[in-house]
């Protein structure tokens, strides 16, 4: 892809029409989007090359928080791990090498404030082209918290449910499995709709569905009944919140909503 130079950078910062990515397929939104990128990753080479200021442009972390704006976005916009890696790969890749001489390049640095932030930059075309951008921007800490909120709720739910595939097989066991699994699917996507990347959210999910829950082949269904008739905790009504409650945290988790 041929990168344009400040002229590219300038309409970056010019309004959207409303309706410039109404009817834009995929390939197209994701092309345009590109085109952001290669323009944020040849403007920070020309501040890092032609910026002879005695007080240099103060960015903070604002790159990577840039970085992780976009690649949540497209997550949480149903895009694959293909398309995410494509824009990662445009942010650290080369940069197209700048003519510090240019008249514009000059008046561009000359004007630079002296604190930039890439991630405010970076919002303008990703609302042009309509991406729905998470709230809140995930973090290790909230994706530390959901996996502690599932692997309290799947173990205790687990114990319960099997002593409901033992006991109530051909009555009300069905309508919990699909109640279970629902719940494990709208967690899915509020992790989604929060920006969490599709195969960490698959790892931690997939194996709480209500099948990988049940007892295996191998598994003495004697032993089972026993255990459950001696512990009649699976009867009490409480436990059959453990799903609606692990949605409800899971959602404070990453949106504090």
């Amino acid at each position: 892809m041929n990168r344009s130079s400040l002229a590219m950078v300038a309409c970056l910062m010019l309004p959207i029409p409303p309706a410039a990515a109404q009817d834009l397929r995929d390939d197209q939104v994701i092309g345009t989007l590109h085109v952001a990128l290669d323009g944020m990753v040849d403007m920070r080479r020309r501040i890092a090359d032609c910026d002879t200021n005695e007080v240099e442009v103060d960015t903070g972390d604002s790159w990577d928080r840039m970085a992780l704006l976009v690649t949540s976005t497209l997550w949480a916009n149903g895009y694959t791990a293909e398309v995410v890696a494509g824009a990662v790969a445009i942010l650290d890749g080369p940069a197209l090498v700048p003519d510090c001489t240019l008249p514009r390049v000059v008046e561009e640095i000359a004007n630079m404030p002296r604190t930039f932030d890439w991630e405010v930059l970076v919002r303008r075309p990703v609302e042009g082209l309509r991406f729905t951008i998470p709230a809140r921007l995930p973090s290790p800490e909230r994706w530390e918290q959901v996996t502690l909120i599932v692997g309290e709720a799947v173990p205790a739910w687990k114990a319960s449910f099997v002593c409901l595939s033992v006991f109530q097989a051909t009555g009300s066991f069905s309508s919990w499995s699909m109640r279970w699994n629902d719940t494990i699917e709208e967690t899915r996507e509020i992790l989604a709709a929060a920006g969490y990347p599709t195969p960490d959210i698959a790892a931690l999910l997939d194996p709480a569905k209500s099948l990988a829950l049940l007892p295996g082949p191998a598994d003495d269904r004697t032993v089972l009944y026993r255990n459950c008739e001696a512990d009649n905790a699976w009867r009490d009504g409480q436990t059959y919140f453990i799903g609606p409650n692990m949605r409800d945290a899971v959602r404070v988790a990453v949106t504090d909503e």
